[in-house]
């Protein structure tokens, strides 16, 4: 592509396209002889096959020639039937072009240092030089992979394609008595299987949060103060003052005091 003022464009293309079809490898394999029939190639493909419990289904990122780009596109979207379609494009002419100045400036350094490097008259001098040639050509390296990678982006569109096989209709509900069992054992499965997972997210919380229980128990324990142990009331026993002395045992007390008296006079 030129510009208006008779500079060459340099636009990166992606395209996606989104195709349903009964067999979705054999799309695959159509798609990827179109691609190669323009000097394109594969970057990337998986394949999932048909079985009973699962639709099969393919996926491709194609690298297209950016001048057949406009010719290829169509010819993918017949291959099956098209459910989505898009093509993104993005002009990046300033930033090569900053790439392909700031390489030249740093060969122009390289050069430079090179050819002080075979006038170089101590080891001292020649170590320094080294050191800065060494950074130079690291950093020009750089630039020239992101000029390189640029330049291919440009030259090759990416076109990432899907292709499913078409929706099938909800399945009636179980017309007798054995359909329903099944039903209910798959539910039942499907159930348990759920479960399962949500208690394998849950484990990694519950064990930590069970120690951090059972340390705050052990810690409230410890700080409580050791006492007299409860009564029946749930408060510390207290000693229980003595029985003052019945009258009778009173007197009885007294009377033996008094012939204790008599028998050993003073």
């Amino acid at each position: 592509m030129v510009g208006e003022e008779g500079v060459e464009r340099q636009v990166v293309s992606t395209a996606s396209i989104s195709l349903t079809s009964r067999d979705p490898i054999s799309v695959a394999d159509r798609a990827v002889d179109v691609v190669l029939d323009v000097n394109g190639h594969v970057d990337r493909r998986t394949d999932t096959p048909t079985e009973d419990s699962r639709s099969g289904s393919a996926q491709l990122v194609l690298r297209v020639p950016s001048a057949v780009l406009d010719e290829t596109l169509p010819e993918l979207k017949a291959l099956g039937e098209l459910v989505r379609s898009s093509l993104n494009q993005t002009d990046v002419t300033t930033q090569s072009a900053d790439l392909d100045a700031r390489i030249a400036a740093l060969q122009t350094g390289v050069d430079r240092l090179l050819s002080l490097m075979s006038q170089a008259t101590t080891t001292a001098d020649l170590i320094d030089l080294e050191s800065a040639l060494s950074e130079r050509q690291t950093e020009l390296d750089g630039l020239v992979a992101q000029r390189d990678s640029l330049k291919d982006l440009v030259d090759y569109a990416a076109v990432e394609m899907f292709i499913t096989t078409p929706g099938e209709v909800a399945g009636a509900a179980p017309g007798d008595f054995w359909g329903g069992v099944i039903v209910g054992f798959q539910s039942m499965i499907a159930f348990f299987g759920g479960l399962l997972v949500v208690l394998g997210v849950l484990l990694p919380w519950l064990l930590p949060l069970g120690l951090l229980a059972i340390l705050v128990a052990w810690l409230v324990r410890r700080k409580r103060t050791p006492g007299a142990p409860p009564g029946p009331t749930g408060h510390p026993q207290q000693e229980v003052p003595p029985r003052p002395p019945l009258p009778t045992e009173a007197g009885r007390t007294a009377g033996h005091e008094g012939t204790a008296t008599d028998r050993n006079p003073v």
